[in-house]
């Protein structure tokens, strides 16, 4: 889990740049609960013994390399979208922004924009509609 926390971080500096506003502590803070969340709804079915401990290892050393791969994937695909992003309108940009790489709740970006949650609603549709488009048109290259 740790290291699943320190790769979206180290995405999260890809996409923003070192000297970006977020506060690193909050982010990494709400990342890692997020992060021990997805891990125990995972295994919450099993009941936690010793044996499951060992098991739990395997299964993190044996992702590794799966998630490694999929780190490469998603940081190309991150770089063809923050491209894409770039053409949006600045009312779109935002909204995406806030919601896909600084994971804030509609009202959080709300309060931050100075605008409805249904407006933050109704741009984030309409931004991920343009993106579809873009990608539909000009293929994903």
């Amino acid at each position: 889990m740790v290291q699943q926390m320190w790769i979206k971080y180290y995405q999260l500096l890809q996409v923003e740049g070192k000297d970006s506003q977020n506060s690193a502590y909050a982010w990494l803070y709400r990342i890692t609960v997020n992060q021990s969340i997805d891990f125990l709804r995972r295994v919450k079915d099993k009941p936690i013994t010793s044996s499951n401990y060992i098991e739990m290892a395997q299964y993190v050393q044996s992702n590794n390399t799966i998630i490694l791969e999929q780190f490469i994937i998603e940081r190309l695909e991150n770089e063809e979208l923050c491209k894409r992003i770039k053409y949006l309108p600045d009312k779109y940009q935002h909204v995406i922004s806030y919601f896909y790489f600084k994971d804030l709740p509609y009202g959080e970006i709300a309060t931050t924009l100075n605008i409805s949650v249904g407006t933050v609603k109704t741009r984030l549709h309409r931004a991920k509609f343009l993106l579809r488009k873009m990608y539909a048109e000009h293929g994903s290259s």
